[in-house]
């Protein structure tokens, strides 16, 4: 259990440094409300990741418990960022839905779970990571976003967001 939780938490170091860079990249393009919780959501699996690390430095086993509460924060943390993100304008709320990087994170929480070899964590993980997409999508739908397969409807949606 202590090198399975150890891996998913070098795994969480990467997610950081990679939400960093993502977070930095587009800071100037971002609402002051998605900067936010974009930032606080990279500090918060920060302390994550640097609580578990002193953790697992100073005792001999770690509890079953803790990689699996870790992982159900970082799946709770991404789906505040991303429904932070989605607040503020159905146009905003748009291009945070388009943006895969928020879905396949979640797919990777659950890869993660599988390291922990218990069947109904990784279970649980899937769906909680399913309910927390689709409850994304929904708050994305009361916030005005429309959902289309009609490829000029999505094409105008797209360029209005650049116009303006």
């Amino acid at each position: 259990m202590k090198k399975a939780a150890t891996i998913i938490n070098q795994i969480r170091f990467v997610f950081v440094g990679l939400y960093l860079m993502s977070a930095l990249a587009t800071f100037k393009t971002n609402t002051l409300i998605q900067n936010t919780a974009y930032l606080g959501g990279i500090g918060t699996v920060l302390i994550f990741a640097l609580v578990f690390l002193v953790w697992n430095r100073r005792v001999e086993k770690i509890p079953d418990w803790l990689p699996r509460i870790m992982l159900v924060l970082d799946v709770f943390v991404l789906f505040i960022v991303v429904n932070a993100g989605i607040l503020g304008d159905s146009k905003v709320a748009i291009h945070v839905l388009n943006s895969p990087i928020f879905f396949i994170t979640y797919f990777f929480y659950m890869l993660c779970s599988a390291f922990l070899i218990s069947t109904r964590f990784v279970i649980f993980m899937g769906w909680l990571s399913a309910s927390f997409s689709a409850l994304t999508t929904f708050i994305a739908l009361q916030m005005g976003v429309r959902l289309s397969t009609n490829r000029e409807i999505v094409k105008s949606c797209t360029q209005e967001k650049h116009i303006t």
